[in-house]
């Protein structure tokens, strides 16, 4: 097994060798670094965290799909274009009140999809 963890986005040459054939395959492989997800904002129109701010992953992945589910499991917010369209704590035209959330963020198909909580305070 192979285990990359760089700070940035990167190419790497990948080659494999069967040690009884001696056959061997090289491929460049991209590994690339998504970014972290923000897990609390407060949204009180003070200027400061008042959106959540997933810029470190829609800055590389715009079309990332990113849902967002109450406590009952009922889907609340949903995007493909969260640059334009982020999550500010309103649901239904109305302000949320401090709650966690439980988030979806599929950055590509063929990724692991992201998963977690995210908390707004109030």
């Amino acid at each position: 097994m192979t285990v990359a963890t760089p700070n940035q986005s990167t190419n790497y040459a990948l080659k494999v060798t069967d040690n009884a054939t001696q056959c061997a395959d090289e491929k460049i492989v991209k590994v690339f670094v998504s970014g972290k997800v923000v897990n609390t904002f407060t949204p009180n129109e003070d200027g400061i965290n008042d959106f959540w701010d997933l810029s470190d992953i829609t800055t590389s992945f715009p079309n990332a799909s990113v849902k967002l589910f109450n406590r009952w499991g009922n889907e609340v917010f949903n995007t493909n274009d969260y640059a334009s369209n982020p999550f500010k704590g309103i649901i239904d035209d109305k302000e949320v009140k401090s709650s966690t959330y439980y988030y979806v963020i599929e950055i590509r198909k063929d990724w692991p999809t992201l998963t977690g909580y995210l908390t707004v305070i109030k």
